[in-house]
């Protein structure tokens, strides 16, 4: 409204928000005010390559979902060909502490994430993360994608060449014997992290 003149656009008519007192006719529709909200998704990743780790974040929100009714999928790529494929229930792994931080007191400020470490092949494969609710629900998805292992850098000082400088991951490619005991290994520690997830849920005190 803008001095005597009215204003009105069937767009804000619409929304329920053009109504006055001294309009004429029916009133508008009602005004639907709503936000979209997630139980839980995926909020980060990083590489360990000392331990050939994948540590991924997952935001949750405590009053909407339980950290035991998630579930992540993790495939691994090598020339789109699929190496390892693994689903993982979280409440397969030991989450005692996890616990104790989403249902404990909350804190004032940031959010919630939880870190969980996988085992991985190691360097040069692409990896797609899926996050599923116990129910079958798909919460969230990284399609395939390669993470940034290594930067190498040379300088140049007064005109000479120095040694080149590498950051992250310093070993070659793997060949097809290394990749196969890497494959071994990942599907080993699968097998320990549900092994000892499991004895933590049947014991509070392992002694």
């Amino acid at each position: 409204m803008s001095g005597a003149e009215v204003l009105v656009t069937q767009a804000i008519d619409r929304l329920g928000m053009s109504w006055f007192d001294s309009k004429n006719g029916a009133a508008p529709s009602r005004l639907l005010l709503g936000r979209f909200e997630r139980r839980a998704w995926l909020a980060g990743q990083r590489l360990v390559p000392e331990n050939d780790l994948h540590t991924v974040q997952i935001g949750i929100d405590p009053d909407r979902a339980e950290l035991a009714d998630l579930v992540l999928e993790v495939e691994e790529h090598i020339s789109d060909e699929l190496v390892l494929g693994e689903r993982l229930l979280i409440e397969d792994t030991d989450i005692r502490e996890a616990q104790r931080v989403l249902y404990g007191p909350k804190p004032k400020s940031g959010r919630l994430e939880i870190g969980v470490g996988l085992p991985t092949l190691g360097r040069g494969v692409k990896r797609s993360v899926h996050l599923h609710h116990r129910d079958g629900t798909l919460l969230d998805e990284w399609p395939s994608f390669n993470l940034v292992e290594s930067m190498t850098m040379t300088m140049t000082v007064n005109g000479s060449e120095q040694r080149p400088i590498a950051i992250g991951e310093k070993r070659g490619p793997q060949d097809f014997v290394e990749l196969l005991g890497a494959v071994e290994r990942a599907r080993s520690q699968y097998a320990t992290l549900r092994r000892e997830g499991s004895h933590n849920r049947f014991f509070e005190d392992l002694d």
